[in-house]
């Protein structure tokens, strides 16, 4: 008896990373759609930020010219919007790159795109730990600075 067995060589190829089942795709979906819901609230926060600052500067600006006052304390206060600016537009820019990259590696299934995307991710919250180190630090620097002063005023005053 003849038996017609055709074998098929099919080539298996081995992961040489981690799989993802597609519960997991979906969570990182769901998970790009909020970081891309969270960078548009920013870059609003961004453009706010960035009236206020034109109000503020035409403000100063107004008050010097009709009052005679110096509106120099208000420009500083402008120049501190630009400062924040500067500051918040970073990790919400990283947060909107990570989600668009996202977004196009799990379209086209492409590896590249998501460590590019997932590098964003990491810059996003590296940004975010280094900020809030600093500004922790500042608030140390000045609990020790009250502290110090009102030690030196012998308790007076407080």
């Amino acid at each position: 008896m003849e038996t017609n067995e055709t074998t098929v060589n099919v080539p298996t190829v081995e992961p040489d990373g981690l799989m993802l089942k597609e519960t997991t795709l979906r969570h990182i979906d769901t998970i790009r759609k909020w970081a891309l819901f969270f960078s548009i609230l920013g870059f609003i926060m961004i453009g706010l930020l960035g009236l206020g600052f034109v109000i503020v500067l035409v403000g100063s600006t107004a008050l010097s010219i009709y009052s005679g006052m110096a509106g120099g304390m208000m420009v500083g206060f402008a120049f501190l919007y630009l400062i924040f600016i500067a500051i918040y537009f970073f990790p919400i820019y990283y947060l909107f790159k990570f989600s668009d990259t996202i977004k196009r590696a799990l379209a086209t299934r492409n590896q590249d795109d998501a460590e590019v995307g997932f590098g964003y991710l990491m810059k996003h919250f590296r940004y975010v730990g280094i900020l809030t180190i600093v500004i922790l630090s500042i608030y140390l620097l000045i609990f020790v600075a009250v502290f110090v002063f009102a030690a030196a005023m012998g308790g007076k005053g407080f």
